[in-house]
């Protein structure tokens, strides 16, 4: 469960601990990342346009590994009453389902699991939700702190962390960060950026 540590830690648990106390950003490499000598100062850029997340690139991650992670994110979305824009990438496909109150295909029902503990609910289908979840390339992310170490971002994290599902499914921080700051972009008036930059050597 290595991998499955690692994206639970980029999601959110790792940024509560205190060794982030006196930072006030974070930029996440990889040990064979290559950026170009032209690159602007990414923590100058963060404060002088009072920028709250920069990301290289955004794609999609779809099939097993993001199985009910949408349908969660659109749960969590009604309990709290978010307007944020969780609108997927036009042609994602949506999930197939048999008749119109039927789940999609592949919708586990916990309480046929002995022993489980995580409180994953089997979701109607529902026309409009989509099977593959929009992801920010978090592996040359820069972000301010203080908005994944928020009450809002954590209590997001915490509600997918209590699904189940980064363990169970294998859900990616890279989709949970898309989600959790599409969530509450609108409602904190986040700045978040494009920037090209840094790729895998």
């Amino acid at each position: 469960f290595g991998y499955q540590f690692m994206c639970r830690f980029f999601s959110g648990a790792g940024f509560m601990l205190k060794f982030f106390d006196d930072f006030d950003y974070y930029w996440r490499l990889d040990t064979d990342s290559k950026c170009p000598p032209s690159m602007k100062d990414v923590f100058e850029v963060m404060k002088t346009e009072t920028l709250d997340y920069m990301y290289n690139e955004k794609f999609s991650d779809g099939g097993e590994v993001v199985q009910n992670l949408w349908l969660g994110g659109m749960e969590y979305a009604r309990q709290n009453n978010m307007t944020g824009n969780l609108e997927p990438y036009a042609g994602d496909p949506k999930p197939n389902c048999a008749s119109k109150d039927a789940p999609p295909a592949g919708l586990v029902d916990t309480s046929t699991i002995p022993g489980t503990q995580h409180i994953m609910e089997t979701f109607g289908c529902t026309p409009g939700i989509f099977s593959k979840v929009p992801s920010y390339y978090t592996n040359f992310e820069v972000v301010r702190l203080s908005v994944l170490r928020s009450t809002s971002y954590q209590k997001f994290f915490k509600y997918v962390d209590d699904l189940g599902g980064i363990f169970l499914y294998r859900w990616g921080d890279a989709p949970i960060r898309w989600m959790a700051l599409q969530l509450h972009k609108d409602a904190h008036d986040l700045s978040v950026k494009s920037v090209t930059g840094c790729r895998h050597a």
